[in-house]
């Protein structure tokens, strides 16, 4: 766990409020659906995706998920995340 702050000027893009890019590192164990189920969890909070990456891990039974998006504040990312924490 780390703490998160802004640093430096909020970037705006086409007009709908300034929005910061973080990149997410998440490990799951591997099973059919779970890369769909972090995406929806991230959609329904109306967090726009930029990049997505997925690779099993050597043990063969994790995942890495990685996702580069867009946030509006720290409120909103720390509901996403606490909603993909709570994911089987």
């Amino acid at each position: 766990l780390m703490r998160l702050t802004w640093d430096g000027p909020v970037e705006m893009r086409g007009g709908s409020g300034g929005v910061h890019e973080v990149t997410l590192d998440i490990q799951v164990l591997d099973r059919i659906g779970i890369f769909k189920d972090v995406l929806t969890q991230v959609s329904d909070n109306q967090i726009n995706v930029t990049n997505a990456r997925c690779k099993r891990n050597e043990d063969g039974r994790s995942v890495q998920i990685e996702l580069t998006v867009e946030v509006r504040n720290l409120d909103q990312l720390e509901l996403v995340l606490n909603q993909i924490r709570k994911l089987n």
